[in-house]
């Protein structure tokens, strides 16, 4: 396991920001103000993540492509099931995702009107990118589900009586749609969720996600387990473990006049519509 020193950062305030460590303007002949960061040890255990296959001798005797296709698909299961876990994982013997963590906010859908089911609004956009921190909105990306597609593409801004597409370009739809979403990239992956739940489109900057790897894929393959059987045993392991930096959502700093109250973070879904 590797233990990893974080710091404390749930607020942007003064005496908040990097655990505590400050800043002070100097006075001539005026002594300085020591301040400490507060942190706290995360672990880290790197946990197995295998794929362990039984292979006939004859098709290995047969076709050398069966070989070849196992050492090529079983890295590639590993990396699915890591990029799942995520975003998806639930701690434990797995690494834990961003989605339900802690330190991600779920922003709620629209109350006033009610919005329907399954539905995704430019509202949504605005409030979600309204609880993005400023420095992952330079760094983090747009995700979403396939079934959220259409629902992405009919984005609307209020003009007048009509409406102004945020998704269509100038060429309409014989030319590829934008790609991006209020100036960040927008991605399809299968590891969000269908229209409607929480986590069908969301907003992440994975450079605040930690991750810790027991070096690569160790492969290995045994004619003996099933000797009798007349099968070779192929298997694939990949340690790793991970989790979000914070582990919660942070309070931006107020410089003054009407405090700031609310949270933000580097990884934002939107909350059930259902």
């Amino acid at each position: 396991s590797v233990e990893i020193p974080a710091i404390v950062n749930t607020t942007r305030a003064n005496g908040g920001r990097n655990g505590g460590l400050q800043g002070f303007w100097k006075d001539e002949l005026t002594q300085m103000t020591a301040t400490k960061a507060e942190t706290r040890m995360v672990e880290l255990r790197p946990h197995d993540l295998y794929v362990f296959a039984f292979v006939s001798d004859d098709l290995l005797k047969n076709d050398s492509l069966m070989e070849r296709w196992i050492v090529s698909k079983a890295p590639e299961e590993i990396r699915f099931k890591l990029a799942n876990s995520i975003i998806s994982g639930t701690g434990g013997a797995q690494p834990t995702g961003i989605r339900g963590h802690a330190g991600t906010i779920d922003q709620p859908k629209t109350s006033a009107p009610a919005q329907p089911a399954d539905t995704i609004t430019a509202t949504n956009i605005r409030e979600m990118w309204g609880r993005v921190l400023a420095q992952s909105r330079l760094r983090g990306r747009w995700y979403y589900d396939l079934s959220a597609e259409k629902e992405i593409a009919e984005f609307t801004i209020a003009v007048g009586t009509g409406g102004l597409p945020l998704m269509t370009p100038d060429g309409g739809l014989s030319v590829s749609p934008f790609v991006t979403l209020l100036g960040r990239p927008l991605t399809p992956t299968e590891f969000a969720y269908a229209l409607g739940d929480s986590g069908d489109l969301f907003f992440a900057d994975f450079s605040n996600y930690m991750l810790v790897l027991r070096g690569g894929v160790e492969s290995a393959v045994s004619m003996h387990l099933k000797f009798d059987f007349n099968q070779a045993a192929f298997r694939f392991i990949f340690g790793v473990d991970g989790q979000p930096m914070a582990d919660s959502p942070i309070t931006p700093f107020t410089p003054g006049g009407t405090t700031k109250t609310e949270t933000l973070s580097s990884f934002v879904t939107l909350a059930e519509r259902a």
